[in-house]
């Protein structure tokens, strides 16, 4: 070949050893590699079929939302009811004030309470209701409300007592936060401790 140059600066050319050959399309080797190719460089092609075939399924879905997933080969999982809590926001430490979105068997629901786009489309919808199709970690979802339940009278009295200090803490943390980041913050610290500290031993 003619003498290329390389992204680092260097020179190449190749030579061809052997004639060109169709690939064994059927060789698992070959399926695997061009599988983590795609994965890896071109999730978005991947992401856009598997949106496709979600959004035929959300259609056929909407009048017998298990019967379009056995049709498909899909599993149907579902969850305990749970509440709007961004990032466990109204967690305590100790306890949460919320029931949290239990994700033991539907680990394609990790992260999903600190998702903004999951919770938006999951706490628009009505009962009943199927929601288009999106991306979660590696999954392609489709969702159904099957049921809208109001908070126990319990849990709104925890709210009641809690909440007012799990606000001021919040504060309290943007508070610090501002000021630890602000510019015009010098850190004196360490030669203060060392001045004071020093000339009292």
């Amino acid at each position: 070949s003619d003498v290329y140059e390389t992204s680092t600066g260097s020179w190449s050319f190749y030579k061809v050893n052997q004639a060109a050959a169709q690939p064994d399309f059927s060789a698992s080797a070959l399926v695997s590699s061009a599988g983590d190719y795609i994965n890896r460089f071109e999730k978005g092609l991947v992401e856009d079929y598997f949106l496709k075939r979600a959004a035929d399924f959300a259609n056929a879905a909407a009048s017998d939302f298990g019967s379009a997933a056995a049709s498909q080969s899909l599993t149907v999982k579902s969850t305990s009811s749970f509440p709007l809590n961004y990032g466990g926001a109204l967690d305590l430490g100790y306890f949460s004030l919320f029931n949290t979105l239990d994700t033991s068997n539907s680990p394609e629901l990790n992260g999903a309470d600190r998702n903004e786009a999951f919770l938006l489309a999951v706490f628009s919808l009505g009962s009943g209701e199927l929601s288009k199709p999106l991306v979660l970690n590696d999954n392609v979802l489709v969702l159904r409300v099957s049921e809208i339940r109001s908070a126990e009278e319990s849990t709104l009295g925890l709210i009641e007592a809690y909440y007012p200090s799990v606000l001021q803490e919040s504060l309290s943390r943007d508070l610090a936060s501002g000021i630890m980041k602000s510019p015009k913050l010098k850190d004196n610290f360490l030669d203060t401790f060392l001045r004071v500290f020093a000339s009292a031993n």
